[in-house]
């Protein structure tokens, strides 16, 4: 390999479409590298420097979310949209620049009908006042800003006539809940009027617990529609972790938007509440339904993830999974989990786990030992 090929391959190895082609507005108005990114980005002269370490074989700070991942051997939200959008990655490789915005990232606001157990306030604005208690109580483990009870929302109409549509092929709308905006309509409307709708493939975060049959014809003039639908668990599991949600509801809607020939698709948060579903759920959504399963190993709080388990119980995990025999991506799926769980040992923080379950069971009359028995013995 000469030292052309290895600058080549060494740029590979953190080159990402997204600062080039993609505009991502947070909950607050915010702008950001992308979803993962936790920092927050003041003006254009930090894109490029973001470019620049990229260019340069060197990982961003705000780009650790995929560095980790990739380190862990797992396939990176980089690696994915580098596929995804694979004309764009060769031609920034080839000419080192590329000047259109592609896709388009949304977060319609803190707007939200569940209170999700991992979740927080700055997306879903229900969990305010459970934070704001427990904060309160343990200072030590939760410090909630005042801002993070605020009701967010991004100023659409800005983005709508400061974004260049002409080029954009791909729309992707969270939230909060984003099904239940009121801005969306409007959204989904100007897009029409401005004849960019047929080149756009519109996709959702959705917690497919409630659809409004009126978007239906707006919808229907884009490109392609997807709902990704944000589970936890099967039945009770799931309504445990995203509080109040009722599973027969989510089930319709799901089949409502097949009947809809919506693409569908599965993203599932793996987390001490749910790691000894997980095998189950896999058989039921990947094996039996032939659902497309995506698998976020949650990070943040750190006393949700699993890495926060005692050895004991880690090793009791890693028993169950053993019993299992199921197709070789659903068996990736499996190894994925517990090559993370035992990556970090963090039990340390699973005090507070114990705390802020107790506090959610008491405030919602719910029961964490009943949901998972084996990890409550």
């Amino acid at each position: 390999m000469n030292t052309e090929q290895a600058t080549l391959k060494n740029v590979e190895t953190t080159v990402c479409v997204l600062p080039w082609n993609h505009l991502f507005i947070d909950n607050g108005g915010h702008s950001k590298i992308c979803c993962l990114s936790q920092n927050l980005l003041k003006n254009s002269n930090e894109f490029e420097i973001v470019k620049e370490q990229m260019l340069k074989g060197q990982w961003p700070k705000s780009c650790g979310s995929c560095q980790q991942a990739e380190l862990s051997t797992r396939e990176s939200f980089r690696l994915h949209m580098n596929r995804t959008f694979a004309k764009t990655h060769q031609q920034i490789l080839e000419e080192n620049r590329f000047d259109q915005v592609e896709f388009v990232d949304i977060r319609l606001g803190n707007l939200c009908n569940l209170k999700c157990r991992m979740c927080s306030p700055s997306s879903s604005f229900l969990l305010g006042p459970e934070f704001a208690t427990f904060s309160q109580q343990n200072p030590d483990i939760l410090h909630l800003p005042a801002d993070d009870l605020k009701k967010l929302s991004p100023d659409l109409q800005m983005i709508i006539k400061s974004t260049r549509w002409a080029s954009v092929k791909r729309l992707h709308l969270a939230g909060g809940e984003p099904l239940i905006s009121q801005e969306l309509p409007g959204l989904l409307s100007a897009l029409i009027e401005m004849n960019c709708a047929k080149q756009i493939d519109v996709t959702f975060n959705t917690n497919a617990t409630i659809f409004n049959k009126e978007l239906i014809p707006l919808l229907n003039e884009f490109k392609s529609v997807k709902m990704t639908v944000s589970l936890d668990g099967l039945e009770a599991v799931n309504s445990y972790i995203r509080f109040p949600s009722r599973w027969a509801v989510i089930q319709n809607n799901i089949q409502l938007f097949q009947d809809l020939s919506f693409q569908v698709a599965i993203h599932f948060t793996l987390q001490i509440y749910n790691v000894w579903d997980w095998p189950f759920f896999l058989h039921a959504f990947s094996s039996e339904r032939k659902l497309p399963v995506y698998l976020n190993l949650l990070s943040h709080p750190n006393w949700l993830s699993v890495q926060a388990l005692p050895p004991e119980l880690k090793g009791k995990v890693a028993q169950h999974y053993e019993k299992f025999n199921l197709g070789p991506l659903q068996t990736l799926h499996l190894n994925s989990a517990l090559h993370y769980m035992s990556q970090k040992d963090s039990h340390h923080s699973f005090e507070h786990f114990q705390k802020w379950t107790s506090h959610l069971d008491q405030s919602r009359h719910q029961s964490w030992s009943e949901i998972a028995p084996d990890l409550n013995q």
